[in-house]
Formats: structure tokens, sequence, C-alpha cells
């Protein structure tokens, strides 16, 4: 993106626009992707009663939304309950096969436990 500003605004003020846009992504992969800000979450924790909260860095504990959320055979994505409307991607060498299977099963189904779940036709 930064070479692509610079291509497009020339002279001191493409240079500068470019280096802003460097900055930034750095910053937000640093915040966001790298997990180094203080609002990077930490733990997920799945209560007993069904609902879930995400804990953050600086100690920040947020619900977990059941609203927009998704599930695949390697991934979830978590929606928070915020007002910046905020996901989660957690991916399967993020967590334990079974915490992946856990949070799998409550992003699906509203359920978190082995126990909870029956066999087909049984």
């Amino acid at each position: 993106m930064a070479f692509g500003l610079w291509l497009l605004v020339s002279g001191f003020i493409g240079w500068t626009l470019a280096a802003l846009a460097m900055a930034l992504g750095a910053a937000s992969a640093a915040d966001r992707a790298l997990l180094w800000g203080r609002r990077a979450p930490r733990r997920i924790e799945i209560r007993s009663d069904g609902s879930a909260c995400v804990m953050t860095a600086d100690g920040t504990v947020l619900s977990a939304d059941r609203g927009a959320q998704r599930a695949g055979r390697w991934w979830a994505i978590v929606q928070l309950a915020s007002r910046r409307r905020r996901h989660l991607l957690i991916t399967a060498g993020m967590l334990t096969g079974e915490d992946l299977r856990r949070l799998r099963l409550w992003v699906l189904w509203g359920r978190h436990g082995a126990g909870e779940v029956s066999a087909p036709g049984g």
C-alpha cells in the first residue's frame, strides 16, 4: 500500500504518505496480528452456563457474543460484545486439539464439554 501511495502521489507528499502508511501497518500488526498490544487476547473462558469471555493482556474481560460467530474444521471466529465489533480468528495452531474442539462446539452449538455431545443414533 505504501508503494502504491508513493507511485500515485509524487514528491515529498508521496514519500510522507508512504511512510505514514508503513507506520500504520506496523502499529496495526504489532497490536493485532502479533498480539503485542495491551488489548491483545490472552485467554478464552467458556463457562458452565454457556457464556464465554475473553481476557486481554491488560486484564480487561470482554464477553463473547453469540451472534455472528463461525467455525470450520481448523478455525473458529469469535465475536466480542463491544462497541467496535471486534472478532477473533483462532486457528488450529493456536490451541491444543481438545481446546479447539471445545471452542468449535461452543461457537457452533453453545456446548463446550464432551459430556454434552451425543453420538449419532444414540
